[in-house]
């Protein structure tokens, strides 16, 4: 063959070549864009659904010779109706030719994969995944066996991948295999790795590295080896410095807050393998440790921060998903500053996140929100679901988790908290917080040690204690010093106008809570409250205070509902009341704000609410309260009074109250003691005593100034008091509701000063009653002794003993001569002076009683003495009359001093002749019949002796002449008038002062009488 013949077939067997290859490439491109995507498609969703046991499902594929690029549209593993297994919405991978061919592995380009789903759900059965791996291993070992090769050296294929692109991706967990299922997932992440190199070959373990660097900065390592049959993962992960900033979407997402700083670092070595097919997945985690630095996280309110945290390490966590175990070393918390607060709606500061949170949840679950309108369509009930519910209740009776934290601690944090729902807001603070707690033990009944050191508003906190977890117990030591309650007045402000200006709450207790075998907490304390001071804000006046409060020993016991108290000690308390308009006292609760109808029907509701609450609580055990004994000492109250004028005052000083044995459930039993002073000068003193068959109280207070109540003498009974001494001393008895009292009231050199102008003075003597109150040394004994019955619904023991009072001071004023009699040993009525007929003589029985009721007075100089004459205008005219008459008939002279005619005057006057001649001429003229004539008509109409007849004719001719004299009212008033005269007289003569004596002139209106009546007055 020559030359030209070879070069032209070997132009031919070119051409050929080329024309070969051409077609190839022709077979490759058809083959590439219309026959292998609807290959692989059918391939995925029949024979990957036998493979893994599950339908797999592929909307389409797609492939680019040219670039070897091949995507895959909505790819999907089904498990339940609406979680797949797996599921993606866009794949693409991308490999490079050349460099795969030039360096003898595997060169991919670009993995891009948009909207990756994974959902994995533990049930008491193992994990929804198991029988995929049962399906592959299944598959695998049905399958022809190929026949043995003889052995040879091969390289193992690397696989290298320049960059992967996952975005949109979401992973959910839930563990229903528990008591309480629990789920967990991440929403929305996007993940960038970059030179991966992946070492397969044919051994039974593949080495794998990943080596990424995070576009926010750090970098994440995956290293270890895996085998597919039977299942083996052996993952070493490191994260070191990753910035947590990056994942601020994220977290937004879940809890509604920006996270501007923080550092993560973390390693952990992850175990998963399943030996056999029917065995179960196990998972491991070991030598794990997660630590977070610089934490920032803020939400919308920057000043002050959310949450700040210069550390948080979990350090070397053990995980032992097949045994139900987790154990950590340690946790650790350091410089942690949290702000949080309570706003105006009653709504905390983190609230909002936790909300957001639980709806992002909600969400994920197809449930609807509080925004979210539900469907009216019954959801079609779920397989998968209804199985997990039912292994749920199997594992019931599995053993529980085993989960072991051997020490958690905090250190140098603190927290900041401001109540916003009160005005002015309450700010309280939690500060150099270090605390600890090790070993925390879930349903293990080894015990914790617990403790804290912090400061409450700067005041030193201890807390020291244990915690059990199976049962629940804890025993708890607590320690609290000097704590300012200034504090609480934000609190105090919402109903009243009070205002803590000082104070220091100071506490030692141990609290013990128990479960088993029943809920049960015991409680002791020794708490002192010093210096503590209270302002009214109205006015900015202090109205209490004390030195010290100290409660000893309380206990406290539930389900008993016992509170027991050693002792409660009052030092120097000190307390000022005013009377006003309004009252001290009444200013210091607020008044409820003007209702409108939105609030009436809150109003309503709540008091419903509060009724069904009382209704329910009324039938559980009432709280009994025990106090041993109650000491008040160095106490003082004062009080003024500015409703009348001038304004009273007055203090009760050096109190000293006593009180033991009381109790809430045998309040039948008590010992009380009171010791004090009125006005730093007058001791007071009560004691009380009661028992179930009677309750007494006794009391006295002695040398109390009775000057100093002139404003209520004054206002009350319209005099001052110019001085005195109140000594009183009572003694009351209860028996049942009988009660019976006395009261022994001394007072001492009473004297009433001047008169007051009072509208609200009572009508009545006072002063004229006080004073014949009064004995020889100028004091006013009373015993008022007083009965009733409580149950009478009037029944009122201050009023009780100011009716009895008054009662006497009436008693007194209406029959004050027989008190002036007492005096000077009298039976006798000193208050009258009786007079015969027409006479003004002061007869001698009269004249002893007028002595002695001067000596009265003389011993009562405050009494003045007023006597008014009285006279009788029937028998003492009729008197006057006579004495006239005989007068005339013995010619006395008319000018001459009026002389008196008694019955025997007459009866001798009549002796006389010419008495006789001038009475029968007067009668003759009078009558136009003779004397004589009248003797004889009487002897013969009463068949009388001639002597007796002219005795009752004498007498009749009196009676008839002398009612023919004419007496004025002159004449009767100058009569009395003359009596009046004469007594005054004769008291004077006994020795009376004449400034002790006030005459009344007589007027006939007046008259009333033979018998005349004093008045006393007090002067």
């Amino acid at each position: 063959m020559d030359k030209s013949r070879i070069a032209h077939w070997a132009k031919r067997s070119l051409m050929v070549f080329f024309a070969l290859l051409a077609l190839c490439y022709c077979l490759y491109l058809i083959l590439g864009y219309w026959y292998l995507p609807g290959k692989l498609k059918e391939v995925a969703e029949t024979q990957g659904s036998e493979y893994l046991g599950r339908q797999v499902s592929v909307e389409s594929f797609a492939y680019n010779p040219f670039t070897l690029e091949l995507q895959s549209e909505n790819f999907s593993i089904a498990d339940r109706p609406d979680k797949p297994l797996a599921h993606w919405d866009h794949l693409s991978v991308n490999v490079d030719f050349w460099p795969s061919l030039f360096n003898w592995h595997l060169v991919v380009k670009e993995i891009q994969l948009a909207g990756p789903q994974i959902n994995i759900l533990q049930t008491a059965d193992g994990f929804n995944f198991d029988s995929v791996i049962d399906s592959i291993n299944s598959a695998r070992n049905q399958a022809p066996k190929p026949e043995p090769e003889p052995s040879s050296e091969s390289e193992p294929l690397g696989v290298e991948v320049v960059l992967i692109q996952i975005s949109g991706g979401a992973f959910h967990y839930e563990d229903t295999a528990g008591i309480v299922p629990a789920d967990a997932g991440i929403e929305d992440f996007n993940l960038v790795f970059n030179d991966l190199y992946i070492d397969t070959g044919a051994e039974s373990s593949n080495p794998f590295n990943i080596a990424a660097d995070l576009a926010a900065g750090g970098a994440v390592t995956l290293n270890g080896d895996y085998r597919l049959q039977p299942l083996l993962f052996n993952i070493n992960l490191q994260a070191n410095t990753i910035n947590l900033a990056g994942f601020a979407d994220f977290v937004r997402n879940v809890i509604n807050a920006d996270v501007k700083n923080g550092v993560l670092d973390a390693k952990a070595t992850l175990h998963i393998v399943k030996p056999a097919p029917e065995a179960p997945t196990q998972i491991s985690l070991n030598q794990s440790r997660i630590e977070v630095t610089n934490v920032a996280v803020d939400d919308e309110t920057l000043d002050p921060p959310l949450l700040r945290l210069d550390s948080f390490v979990i350090d070397d966590i053990q995980l032992n998903v097949q045994e139900r175990s987790l154990n950590v070393a340690a946790v650790n918390v350091a410089g942690l500053s949290l702000n949080q607060w309570l706003d105006k709606n009653g709504d905390m500061r983190f609230q909002s996140l936790l909300l957001h949170a639980h709806e992002q949840t909600m969400a994920s679950a197809g449930t609807p929100t509080a925004t979210q309108q539900p469907s009216s369509e019954a959801p079609e009930p779920d397989p998968v679901a209804q199985q997990a519910t039912s292994a749920n209740k199997q594992t019931a009776e599995q053993s529980p988790w085993d989960i072991r934290l051997n020490e958690f601690t905090i250190r140098d944090s603190q927290s900041h908290f401001s109540d916003q729902k009160v005005d002015p807001p309450a700010k309280w603070s939690l500060e150099q917080v270090n605390a600890s707690l090790a070993p925390i033990v879930l349903n293990s009944d080894q015990a914790a040690a617990l403790n804290l050191r912090a400061q409450v508003n700067q005041a030193p906190l201890q807390l020291d204690g244990e915690l059990t977890l199976a049962p629940v117990s804890l025993t708890l030591n607590i320690g609290l010093e000097d704590l300012a309650t200034a504090k609480v007045t934000p609190y105090l402000n919402q109903a009243t106008n009070i205002a803590i200006e000082d104070g220091a709450l100071t506490t030692n207790a141990r609290v013990e809570l128990a479960t088993q075998p029943q809920l049960s907490l015991t409680a002791t304390a020794d708490t002192q409250l010093s210096k503590a001071v209270f302002i009214n804000t109205t006015d900015g006046d202090k109205f209490l205070s004390w030195e010290n409060l100290d409660i000893k020993n309380t206990r406290f016991n539930y389900p008993k509902m016992q509170l027991d108290i050693e002792a409660i000690e009052l030092t120097a308390p000190w307390a000022s009341m005013t009377r006003g308009n309004p009252s001290s006292w009444q200013t210091l609760v607020k008044a409820p704000p003007a209702q409108t109808p939105e609030t009436e029907t809150e109003t309503e509701t709540e008091t419903e609410t509060e009724t069904e609450t009382e209704t329910e609580t009324s039938e559980s055990k009432p709280l009994a309260l025990n106090i041993a004994r109650l000491q008040i000492n160095q106490g003082n109250v004062y009080f003024k009074d500015t409703l009348i004028q001038p304004e009273f005052a007055s203090s009760i000083n050096d109190i000293k109250v006593s009180m033991t044995d009381f109790s809430t459930s045998d309040a039948q039993n008590l010992s009380a003691t009171l010791q004090a002073s009125i006005n730093k000068h007058a001791p007071l003193a009560i004691t009380a005593e009661t028992t179930a068959a009677k309750k007494e109280i006794e009391g006295s207070v002695n040398a109390l100034d009775l000057k100093g109540l002139s404003p209520y003498t004054g206002t009350y009974i319209g005099y001052n008091v110019d001085r005195g001494e109140l000594n009183y001393h009572f003694d009351y008895v209860l028996e049942g509701t009988k009660i019976t009292g006395a009261n022994d009231i001394v007072a001492e050199k009473f004297a009433l000063g001047g008169s007051v102008d009072s509208e609200q003075a009572i009508d009545a003597p006072i002063k004229l009653g006080l004073t014949l109150l009064k004995d020889l040394n100028g004091d006013i004994n009373l015993d008022l002794g007083i009965s009733g019955d409580q149950s009478d619904p009037g029944f009122n023991i201050p009023g009780l003993i100011t009716k009895t009072f008054i009662n006497i001071l009436v008693k007194a004023v209406a029959s004050p001569f027989t008190l002036l009699g007492s005096i000077v040993s009298s039976d006798e009525n000193l208050g009258e002076v009786s007079f015969a007929n027409g006479s003004a003589v002061v007869g001698k029985e009269q004249h002893n009683n007028l002595n002695k009721l001067a000596s009265a007075l003389n011993k009562k100089p405050e009494l003045i003495l007023v006597v008014q004459g009285n006279a009788d205008r029937s028998a003492d005219k009729l008197a006057l009359q006579k004495s006239q008459l005989m007068a005339e008939l013995s010619d006395i002279d008319p000018e001459d001093e009026p002389q008196f005619y008694n019955q025997s005057a007459i009866d001798s006057a009549l002796q006389q002749s010419g008495v006789q001649r001038q009475l029968h001429r007067r009668y003759r003229e009078l009558n136009g019949e003779t004397f004589g004539t009248l003797v004889e008509r009487i002897a013969n109409e009463q068949t009388l002796e001639t002597e007796a007849a002219a005795n009752i004719a004498t007498e009749r001719a009196l009676t008839q002449l002398s009612e023919t004299i004419q007496i004025t009212d002159a004449r009767l008033e100058q009569l009395a008038d003359r009596r009046a005269d004469n007594v005054i007289a004769q008291l004077l003569d006994a020795g009376l002062a004449e400034n002790r004596l006030v005459k009344k002139d007589a007027y006939i209106a007046a008259l009333t009488g033979t018998t005349l009546k004093f008045e006393v007055q007090a002067q």
